[in-house]
């Protein structure tokens, strides 16, 4: 079977501009099918985590438009925490702030333009075809986890996803070895740059997993090959650019790493775990048959919703798919691609694969959470596979080009493109009797919720008969179709790689067409099953206020606390626990009021440590004495109720709003402090049922107990009250121990007695404490952390430093093509 030269004339024909040109043109528009009511209709996305980003923001906006000032402190989440992973805005402007404002409004189209360019232009430069690089674009933009992202309200992840393409290409430009070495180490600092200032540390991580990888195996090369000089070139290249990226990004990165270690990812002193708790950081890992996925999409039911999903994690929005053609040419790249980049991301693919698995390949994983550094910081495993699906991928598009541009004289390529095939066929034919498309747990879930319903014991021999036939008549037929449904498709698109590729090499169909073709097919199989995975609840009319959909999500309980609690000074004296409102997975509430609940990927450490071992009594109710310390006065219940220590507040259709009866003010003196070692002895004190936080207190860091004696004329009493300044009235004949309602934080925040600094005291484990002397004082605590100020400074001269680097690189570039001229 030999084959010509069977080349598109008029392609050919065309200047690498032009066809450049036309290749960016169809990347652009391939968003618009994703999502066309976002450019051309009247819809944008608004889903859950942006509203519930919205709820907790509200106060740090509402602050910056009253005050002037970056706000830095969040006080209407969780008793208060830094509000460095809520909303912290990048001093310093840069390329993607101009990016963002000229294509404000169009998303998720300019994200993707952003990616999908930066993906072109990686395969060119790494001397791929255009449809080639077209191909490897779309498999890699469109995979389905994007559109799940998307739909889900996980921006920052998706910028940081985009930048992604234009860092490797960076990294190739240095791994290359050319002169044009300032013009590299300029881009791949600029792209190093924007990628961190997407905000998303984990897709970071991950991909600088994968750089990692093929930088370890293009220096052994190196070294076996003795070119020193080239590998201590490209070793200071990256070395430097990450550097200079790095200063770039001081601000906001310093104040978020010198918050990590007090944060839920900092550890808990109640599992003495330095990161986050492993079987946290395991939750949503993704199930050994649930690999599958990425080949046939719904084999596991698709999305949580209707019964469909039934793999092994809580829910899920969707699967990763990697694509019918991409494992086509995937498993024939394998077979005839011999460059040096099959083997580096073959193991980065596979690797991070097994990182996925996570608590379902514990041995390994458990092994990776201890000793490689920063894995115990990150959760949900199931999101590595994007870059097992991106590493894979770059396999897929140099076995496209390897086998429709040189390897169809090879009857090698029928024989895997059958294999492929035939494993489709298998799948398809054996699916319905190899997967039992049950859930575990599902069969107890759903008599429970029977039983419930009808009133009857879960074990009535009539509630498991029920159960049996919703399984046999409701949930599995679905299921089963659903996989029968994908893996048909699956095959047929084989088929028609197959046949495309079987017309090219009997000269039927030259190889522009085909590769057209190719591309066409990628980019239907890939945006066709995305959008499957955006729920129309995901998007809101053009236009619609955040503010808006937050207030939608709250009722006339909270609208009550709201105008029964702020004083006349703007001060807010108290806080509030909405108990019945999810609290702790719900930022929603404290866009009206100061709540001890909220919702952040990241909280003060030792605030989580107090809900899980200190928050609620062994009855499971909540514990009063805790409640007051942390200044909580109202708890909005959706339905009516009564518990002892409260009263109803206020009552109606939507439920009642007990008061706490005996609470505590924002600041008060008490009459003893105890002397803690460590923060887990504070934390086992105030348990105690006889702690009593009105009176008395345990504080780190002290020289010894003390007693105090404290009047009724004793004042402590909040005069000023911002997210960066704090100001009390203190009045006590006698020396006294102040505690204030405020999380514990020690990086930023400082005391003053008039004037003089004064200690803070990490008091009841979570709150401050200060020796206030006898007399009539004013006590000024002051959030100004030098990571802000400082941070912001150098990350200036960092990003001077790329634009430098750049214009530098881009002059002597000009020069260099005029002297050649």
């Amino acid at each position: 079977m030999k084959t010509t030269q069977n080349t598109w004339v008029w392609w050919d024909s065309q200047s690498a501009m032009v066809k450049n040109l036309i290749s960016l043109a169809i990347l652009l528009l391939l968003p618009l099918f994703l999502s066309p009511d976002t450019i051309l209709g009247d819809r944008e996305f608004m889903a859950n985590d942006i509203v519930q980003w919205r709820g907790g923001a509200e106060s740090i906006i509402q602050a910056k438009e009253k005050y002037g000032y970056e706000p830095l402190w969040a006080a209407n989440m969780y008793g208060g925490m830094p509000a460095y992973f809520i909303s912290y805005q990048i001093s310093v402007k840069n390329i993607d702030t101009l990016i963002s404002n000229l294509f404000y409004g169009i998303f998720p189209a300019a994200t993707f333009w952003v990616g999908l360019t930066g993906l072109f232009f990686l395969f060119r430069f790494l001397n791929l075809s255009h449809f080639a690089s077209l191909f490897g674009a779309i498999t890699i933009a469109f995979t389905t986890y994007i559109p799940i992202i998307i739909g889900a309200g996980h921006n920052s992840k998706f910028y940081a996803f985009n930048f992604i393409p234009w860092l490797f290409l960076g990294f190739f430009m240095i791994l290359n070895g050319r002169k044009k070495w300032l013009l590299s180490l300029a881009l791949f600092a600029l792209a190093l740059s924007l990628e961190l200032r997407a905000g998303h540390p984990q897709v970071t991580y991950y991909f600088g997993i994968v750089l990692a990888i093929v930088w370890l195996f293009d220096t052994i090369n190196l070294l076996k090959e003795k070119a020193y000089s080239a590998f201590i070139k490209k070793s200071s290249l990256f070395l430097a650019a990450v550097l200079i990226a790095g200063l770039s990004v001081v601000q906001p990165y310093w104040s978020k790493s010198e918050f990590t270690p007090f944060s839920t990812r900092g550890g808990s002193v109640v599992t003495n775990s330095k990161g986050l708790d492993i079987d946290y950081a395991f939750a949503w890992s993704q199930g050994w048959g649930e690999l599958m996925t990425l080949i046939i999409p719904n084999s596991y039911g698709g999305a949580s919703g209707d019964g469909a999903y039934w793999g092994p994690k809580a829910f899920t929005s969707g699967p990763h798919y990697f694509g019918a053609l991409a494992v086509l040419f995937f498993v024939l790249g394998l077979f005839f691609y011999k460059g040096k980049w099959k083997v580096p991301f073959l193991v980065s693919g596979v690797l991070t694969m097994l990182f996925s698995l996570g608590n379902n390949f514990m041995f390994f994983n458990e092994l990776m959470y201890h000793y490689l550094p920063y894995f115990s910081k990150f959760r949900t495993p199931e999101m590595w596979l994007i870059a097992t699906v991106f590493s894979f991928a770059m396999i897929s598009v140099f076995g496209f080009q390897e086998v429709l541009n040189r390897g169809l004289d090879d009857k090698k390529w029928l024989y895997v493109t059958g294999g492929v095939l035939g494993f489709g066929l298998l799948l398809s034919l054996a699916s319905t009797s190899v997967l039992s498309f049950q859930k575990e747990g599902e069969k107890q879930q759903i008599a429970q919720q029977i039983a419930s319903s009808n009133r009857v014991s879960v074990n009535d021999p009539r509630v498991q008969q029920s159960v049996n036939q919703v399984i046999k008549n409701q949930l599995l037929p679905a299921r089963e179709k659903a996989a029968s449904k994908d893996s048909w498709r699956f095959v047929f698109l084989i088929l028609i790689g197959g046949a495309v590729l079987y017309l090219v090499s009997i000269n039927k169909l030259n190889t522009g067409i085909a590769g057209l073709l190719l591309v066409l097919v990628a980019a239907f199989d890939m945006i066709s099953v995305g959008t499957r995975y955006i729920p129309h609840y995901s998007k809101v009319p053009t236009g619609f206020d955040q503010a808006a959909k937050v207030k939608q999500q709250l009722n006339s309980l909270d609208l009550y606390i709201k105008n029964n609690m702020l004083d006349s000074t703007g001060v807010w004296p108290y806080r509030s626990f909405p108990i019945t409102a999810n609290p702790f997975n719900n930022a929603a509430p404290s866009f009206y009021y100061p709540s001890i609940g909220g919702y952040t990927a990241v909280k003060i450490g030792a605030f989580q440590d107090l809900i899980d071992e200190a928050l609620y009594n062994k009855e499971g109710m909540p514990n009063d004495r805790i409640l007051a310390m942390l200044n909580v006065k109202y708890l909005p219940i959706n339905q009516n109720a009564s518990l002892p220590g409260y009263k109803v507040a206020h009552s109606d259709e939507d439920g009642v709003v007990l008061e706490l009866e005996q609470t505590l003010p924002k600041a008060w003196f008490v009459f003893d402090v105890h002397k803690a070692e460590s923060g887990k002895e504070a934390l086992d004190y105030i348990k105690k049922d006889t702690f009593d936080p009105w009176s008395s207190s345990i504080a780190e860091g002290i020289d010894d107990g003390m007693d105090f004696d404290v009047e009724d004329n004793s004042i402590a009493s909040v005069s000023k009250y911002e997210p960066r300044l704090i100001e009390i009235q203190t009045s006590n004949p006698h020396d006294g121990f102040l505690v204030l309602s405020e999380m514990y934080y020690p990086k930023g925040w400082t005391a003053t007695l008039d004037g003089n600094e004064i200690p803070i005291y990490r008091t009841n484990f979570v709150l401050r404490g200060m020796k206030i002397p006898s007399g009539t004082h004013t006590v000024k605590l002051e959030f100004n952390p030098a990571s802000y100020e400082i941070g912001t400074t150098l990350s200036w001269i960092g990003t001077g430093i790329i634009w430098l680097l750049l214009i530098g690189a881009l002059v002597m570039e000009r020069k260099s093509e005029e002297i050649d001229s």
